[in-house]
């Protein structure tokens, strides 16, 4: 059985410096898998604590806990999400269907500064 570095100071009962010392220098062996069992015992001898699934009841809760408030909150995201592409969306229709207004005419835009400022002498 694998076990990581925490694992293993419960199951040895040496501190965490210990092991990763070990570690370091060789004494230990370590996988990418973690840290095997079979190697605590011979390194350190009988175990302190068998290695079940009670000793972490607790961090196994939290971290059920902890994964339901992160499916939540990817949950919320993804719907803030497909609101905003379908707010986007009707963003985006209603600009490609408004029509740009045409701009005056230069004979347009003299009769409306007469119709405003009077007769206009040249």
């Amino acid at each position: 059985m694998q076990v990581n570095i925490q694992q293993a100071t419960v199951l040895t009962g040496k501190s965490r410096a210990t092991i990763s010392r070990h570690i370091k220098t060789g004494k230990l062996s370590r996988t990418a898998e973690g840290i095997d069992t079979a190697e605590l015992m011979r390194v350190y001898g009988a175990l302190v604590a068998t290695p079940d699934k009670s000793a972490d009841s607790a961090t196994s809760e939290r971290e059920t806990w902890l994964m339901s408030q992160i499916d939540a909150l990817n949950k919320q995201l993804s719907e803030q999400k497909g609101e905003h592409i379908e707010r986007e969306k009707r963003l985006m229709a209603l600009l490609e269907h408004r029509q740009p207004e045409p701009e005056p005419s230069r004979k347009e835009s003299s009769l409306l500064l007469r119709k405003l400022f009077g007769k206009i002498h040249k």
